[in-house]
């Protein structure tokens, strides 16, 4: 994260979750930034027939590249910085409407 925040000049408002999962056969990963700051890696392992990374290069080279798109995707506009005030930080779907969270 340090790296990030020398880079982007990035200031996280909040800590970043990292989830592990298992639910396929492939080894990939996915971020979002709405409505939190998530990293999603899948650790299944991937087929080794083609592949050339190592397996721990693979999790560090995921891992760097999910946190850019985090970054990237969470570091706010001037005006958007106003609305995070205005609404105490992102704004966060509600249980009633679930939908909300397309409107932030």
């Amino acid at each position: 994260m340090e790296v990030h925040e020398k880079v982007f000049g990035y200031e996280p408002d909040e800590k970043t979750t990292m989830l592990l999962v298992d639910f396929a056969d492939y080894g990939n990963a996915a971020a979002t930034a709405v409505p939190g700051n998530i990293v999603m890696l899948q650790v299944a392992p991937i087929i080794p027939n083609f592949e050339t990374f190592a397996p721990a290069e693979r999790m560090y080279t995921l891992m760097n590249h999910e946190m850019v798109h985090v970054v990237t995707t969470d570091q706010p506009a001037p005006a958007e910085n106003r609305y995070r005030k205005l609404f105490g930080g992102k704004v966060l779907p509600v249980s009633e409407n679930p939908e909300s969270v397309f409107y932030h």
